[in-house]
């Protein structure tokens, strides 16, 4: 009876042929980077590389020229508090020119020569917002966008204490070709604000703080 029953059990399950077996990607080997055009900013490159199936292929790819650490950019989450008042995440709106309009994001900015992530995160926060505060927890290293380039971030949130006297008059110390708004978010409606911003000031949030917002709305709940 109970091989009649594997052999029932057996002519039920779905044969699985080698195409659909689930693929286990091993890597794959990058042979050489040319130089196709550099600015002061950027470097234009093709790669040729071998997949793992020994195939060999060529991609394009964009890389930061004046970045001297492993580390490119940092983004900034900036928890401001204030006694008696609900928590806020500050956020900035400024023109893109690649997209063309305005763009919603946390305060971020590029790693200096010498400076590590936690450096980088409380300068740029100064010279974005005017606001000084404390680092409660830096994310690893993280990619942008892979498939176009080998950009690396972490994610520094930063608490901002409010009524400290150092942070009751804030003032913005911009670049020359800066010009950075700031908006102040309540932390419980920040879902519902990025979407009300998008549509009143015709901005594109960015995904990071999209994400960020979603993931906060989903586990909050």
């Amino acid at each position: 009876r109970s091989r009649l029953r594997r052999l029932q059990i057996m002519e039920h399950e779905p044969t699985i042929t080698k195409q659909e077996r689930p693929i286990v990607v091993t890597g794959g080997t990058r042979n050489h980077k040319q130089v196709l055009h550099e600015t002061k900013w950027l470097r234009f490159c093709q790669l040729d590389y071998t997949d793992q199936y020994g195939t060999q292929r060529k991609r394009d790819m964009v890389e930061r020229a004046n970045v001297t650490t492993d580390l490119d950019c940092i983004d900034v989450i900036p928890i401001l508090k204030r006694k008696n008042q609900e928590d806020v995440v500050i956020l900035e709106l400024q023109y893109r020119p690649p997209m063309d309009c305005l763009s919603l994001e946390f305060p971020s900015g590029l790693v200096d020569p010498g400076e590590d992530a936690e450096k980088a995160a409380l300068r740029e926060l100064f010279e974005e917002t005017g606001y000084t505060g404390v680092v409660k927890s830096i994310t690893p290293a993280m990619s942008l966008e892979p498939g176009l380039s080998n950009e690396k971030t972490k994610v520094v949130i930063v608490e901002i204490d409010g009524n400290m006297e150092i942070n009751q008059n804030p003032k913005q110390h911009l670049e020359g070709s800066e010009c950075i708004e700031l908006v102040f978010v309540p932390v419980s409606a920040m879902l519902s604000r990025i979407h009300d911003l998008a549509a009143t000031r015709k901005c594109v949030p960015d995904a990071k703080l999209y994400t960020f917002a979603l993931a906060q709305q989903m586990f909050s709940k």
